[in-house]
């Protein structure tokens, strides 16, 4: 199955489009299967732009140590940056897709537009692209390839989490529903302190250049390796990623659409990344139809007779358009210019993982984002911070390719994903719920015995 590259929704290629799934074996797989080893397959399906996306589907053998009396959510893995699936599932040790089935979980492996076997458009495709076309697309094709399942589980490496978390806080209708946790690796909405600050200057020049076009895949490749011959610790540190894995990583490398790049540069301003002009101009449209309805709503119930009471006089009733305009003034919402200041709407599970030694988004930078969050369940968890001493450092590509990313970063993964799935957490919030209940009943038992004491006491005339 080769690339489309696609100018205009009217194209055509040898690829048949005319469903919106395709499933079929991989001509070529990185290690052979045996009996305990996932099924793969290869599946498509069309945004609503008309851009083909790919999947790669790792189904766990059903056996032992697998074997459930109900279906796992499935997981959703998300790649980064001129990236695509491939750096989860490298070699067999070193892949997060096979270690998730062996907890027994459906894996999906997503690459969206540019990367992978997916279409790359001919004209550049911008961040707003991934985040409201090719993200909500690739969570209700794996639901409904599930037998429209409730929820999913969804991961982001780097872009793949500022993606999720962009999409969860400002996608109409909303994705929360369908979203049973989220888990970022290395991602955050905030560069200011990051190696990627000292590039701050080009950003003004960037902009002078034609942006309707992507760098492609040669040029991409040329400047990752330029850069990483400059700054070895952007990828990886302490050389934890052997050098046939990188190189593997290195030949994966995919075309960057130039509107990404100039978008994602905002992160580095004070703030945070900017939600585009364009989105920006939707969200006031969109407030503005909600103030419209409401404008047009009755405030209270009224009886025929009330809809045909005679006018008040006319300097009264210009009195009340000018206060009801100031209201509408002091309650129309105003279209928010930084994702950070939306983040507040998630109320999904979140695990942010972070790595000790990671140039490109350090801890602090993680931490921010997920402060920003307001999901009431959150967890953090910092990789290498306690195995520093022994020599344990992970840089951004380290915690998916390092030599001991599955003992390290992978365990974590897993056990988030189990507990989600235990019903634990509703179990825990069932039970705060009930405690909270009780504690309404004794302050109400409490405020009637004191009613009931000062009746008596006014009774004896106290």
């Amino acid at each position: 199955m080769r690339r489309r590259h696609v100018s205009n929704g009217n194209d055509q290629d040898d690829l048949d489009l005319s469903a919106s799934v395709h499933a079929e074996s991989l001509p070529t797989r990185k290690y052979s299967f045996d009996s305990n080893e996932p099924l793969l397959t290869l599946h498509q399906t069309l945004t609503p732009d008309g851009v083909s996306l790919t999947l790669k589907q790792y189904v766990p053998r059903v056996s032992s140590t697998t074997s459930t009396k109900t279906p796992l959510v499935p997981i959703i893995l998300a790649h980064g940056l001129a990236g695509n699936s491939c750096p989860f599932d490298v070699t067999k040790t070193r892949s997060l897709a096979y270690s998730l089935c062996e907890a027994g979980y459906t894996v999906w492996l997503s690459n969206m537009r540019g990367s992978g076997t997916s279409d790359r458009p001919s004209k550049a495709w911008t961040l707003d692209d991934y985040i409201y076309q090719d993200v909500p697309t690739i969570v209700h094709f794996v639901r409904n390839a599930h037998g429209d399942i409730p929820q999913v589980h969804y991961l982001g490496h780097s872009l793949g989490g500022i993606c999720i978390l962009c999409a969860l806080a400002d996608v109409t209708p909303s994705l929360q529903p369908y979203i049973k946790s989220v888990i970022t690796i290395a991602s955050s909405l905030e560069y200011n302190q990051s190696v990627w600050r000292f590039l701050a200057p080009l950003v003004p020049l960037a902009r002078m250049i034609t942006s309707d076009k992507a760098i492609s895949p040669e040029a991409a490749t040329t400047f990752a390796l330029s850069f990483l011959s400059l700054v070895p610790s952007v990828v990886s540190t302490a050389k934890k990623i052997d050098k046939d894995t990188l190189a593997s990583y290195q030949k994966s490398l995919e075309p960057v659409s130039l509107p990404v790049i100039m978008q994602l540069g905002t992160s580095i301003e004070a703030g945070g990344l900017a939600i585009s002009p364009r989105r920006m101009e939707e969200q006031k449209h969109q407030s503005e139809g909600v103030l419209m309805k409401n404008r047009l709503r009755p405030t209270h119930s009224r009886s025929s007779d009330d809809w045909f009471e005679e006018e008040k006089e006319e300097g009264e009733d210009e009195g009340r358009r000018e206060v009801v305009g100031q209201r509408e003034e002091e309650i129309k919402p105003k279209a928010a210019a930084r994702f950070l200041d939306i983040m507040h709407k998630i109320q999904t599970p979140i695990l942010a993982i972070a790595g000790n030694n990671d140039v490109q988004c350090g801890e602090e930078a993680v931490l921010r984002t997920l402060d920003a969050v307001g999901s009431a369940r959150k967890r953090y968890v910092l990789v290498g911070g306690v195995q520093e001493e022994e020599g344990r450092t992970y840089g951004h590509l380290d915690l998916l390719l390092g030599e001991r990313a599955k003992e390290d970063v992978f365990c974590h993964i897993v056990s988030w994903v189990q507990e989600a799935d235990s019903g634990v957490w509703e179990r825990r919030v069932k039970r705060e719920k009930e405690e909270e209940g009780e504690e309404e009943e004794e302050e109400e038992v409490v405020e009637v015995d004191e009613r009931r004491f000062s009746e008596s006491c006014r009774s004896i005339g106290l």
